[in-house]
């Protein structure tokens, strides 16, 4: 079987939440979501003047809070989990910010 790219980071994160147990998963969770909504309040005017603007602040963030907490193998998956987590996010709220400064 054939592993895509794509699905590469899915399945190493998986795996290191299986072997791990993420007991720090509630705490993980409200960290990234106190960052973010933090990095939007800062962002938000700018992604309203550029399409440009992307989640690689709240990802270095992300990293800087981690770093400090979990070692170098947890802070990759949980940048990607929160990236992949909060893109969606990202997005309502930019689509949002648009529709509102267009009106």
């Amino acid at each position: 079987m054939h592993i895509s790219q794509v699905t590469r980071p899915w399945l190493d994160a998986l795996d290191w939440i299986q072997r791990t147990g993420w007991r720090s998963r509630v705490h993980d969770v409200a960290v990234a979501k106190w960052i973010f909504d933090g990095w939007w309040q800062q962002v938000e005017k700018s992604c309203c003047a550029s399409e440009k603007q992307n989640l690689c602040g709240f990802i270095e963030a992300l990293e800087e809070v981690f770093h400090d907490s979990h070692d170098a193998d947890a802070v990759r998956h949980l940048c990607f989990l929160f990236h992949e987590m909060f893109e969606s996010e990202f997005v309502s709220r930019r689509w949002a910010a648009l529709k509102c400064s267009s009106s």
